[in-house]
């Protein structure tokens, strides 16, 4: 395991990383998937390591996955499926 894997462990419960993209800079996209988060807490887990965090994109919540399509301050209406993921909590 890297150490990126290792140091994230030690502040959530254990999150899946996978690198998207990179580049000759050392730029790297990732997909970080946690099973549990807090307020600003992928910034403080990056910020730890002395990774710059530019920016976070929401794909899921609680099992239920966002609109590909879905803008800044747009919504969508839910359906008894993913009502009953919401109310399991």
């Amino acid at each position: 395991r890297s150490r990126l894997h290792k140091t994230l462990d030690h502040h959530t419960l254990p999150c899946q990383i996978a690198v998207l993209k990179g580049d000759r800079q050392g730029s790297r996209r990732l997909s970080v998937s946690l099973r549990e988060g807090r307020n600003h807490q992928v910034k403080r887990m990056f910020d730890s390591m002395a990774y710059r965090v530019v920016g976070l994109h929401r794909v899921g919540f609680c099992g239920i996955r966002l609109p590909a399509g879905l803008a800044e301050g747009e919504y969508d209406i839910l359906g008894d499926k993913e009502k009953r993921l919401l109310f399991k909590i």
